[in-house]
C-alpha cells in the first residue's frame, strides 16, 4: 500500500477518529478541557411567578475540597445562605471552592454564564434561595454545560 494513496489516508484518518473519541470517553476530553481553560455554559431560564413572584438568589459553587463537599451536601439552600460568609472565611475562594452569585426576578431574561472549568473540581453545587420550604440545592457534574430552570416553588438542572 502507498503511503500517499487515498486508502491509506482514509485509514489513519478513521484511526485518529477512533482514538480521539476513546480519549474523550475516558476523561481526557475534560481534562484537556480544563487544561486549556474552556469554560462550561450556564444557561438560566425563570419563570414569571419564580418564587412566589420574587427575586431569587442563586450561587453556584465548583468545589475542590472532599471535606467541604460532604458538608456541603448535607445542607439546604438556607443553611448555605446563612453560613456561606463563615465557608468562605474557612474555605478561600479558589482552594475549597470557587463561587458565583446572582439574584434574579421573576420573567427575567438572562444571557449565558461562562465558568471556567477547572481539572479539580469535584462537584458543581447550586443553592437556590427560595421561600418555600425544601433542600433547593442541586449537585451536578462540574464539567457539563447546564440548563437552570427556576419555577415558582423550585429550581431543576439538565446538563448537556
Amino acid at each position: 500500500m502507498n503511503i500517499g494513496s487515498p486508502s491509506y489516508r482514509m485509514i489513519i484518518l478513521s484511526l485518529c477518529t477512533m482514538f480521539a473519541v476513546s480519549l474523550s470517553s475516558c476523561g481526557f476530553g475534560l481534562w484537556t478541557r480544563s487544561f486549556f481553560g474552556a469554560k462550561a455554559s450556564v444557561k438560566v431560564t425563570i419563570a414569571p411567578n419564580v418564587n412566589q413572584t420574587n427575586p431569587v438568589q442563586m450561587d453556584l459553587l465548583l468545589v475542590y475540597d472532599d471535606a467541604l463537599l460532604k458538608q456541603l451536601l448535607q445542607m439546604t439552600a438556607k443553611d448555605w445562605f446563612e453560613k456561606r460568609d463563615e465557608i468562605r472565611n474557612n474555605y478561600p475562594e479558589g482552594e475549597g471552592f470557587d463561587s458565583w452569585q446572582w439574584e434574579w426576578i421573576p420573567n427575567q431574561k438572562v444571557a449565558p454564564q461562562l465558568i471556567p472549568v477547572r481539572m479539580k473540581s469535584l462537584a458543581c453545587i447550586v443553592f437556590a434561595n427560595y421561600y418555600t420550604a425544601g433542600p433547593h440545592r442541586m449537585r451536578v457534574s462540574p464539567h457539563d454545560d447546564m440548563n437552570i430552570n427556576l419555577s415558582e416553588k423550585g429550581f431543576s438542572v439538565e446538563t448537556q
